[in-house]
């Protein structure tokens, strides 16, 4: 499966970072620093990173 980025997937669906964070009920923080790297996708609740896959349009595997 291909990988993509949380700000790859973010971009292509035309969200800012504060958006994705509303869709998803994390503070805009939590994305910033997805996207940045000081936090890993893999460790994050299993929930958290389903929604944010699905606020994406993106299988959560591929996030990873």
């Amino acid at each position: 499966m291909p990988q993509i980025s949380i700000k790859e997937a973010r971009m292509a669906a035309g969200l800012t970072q504060k958006e994705l964070a509303a869709k998803v009920g994390i503070p805009y923080q939590s994305i910033q620093k997805l996207e940045y790297g000081s936090r890993d996708p893999g460790r994050m609740e299993a929930r958290t990173l389903i929604a944010i896959a699905d606020a994406l349009g993106v299988d959560p595997h591929a996030l990873i």
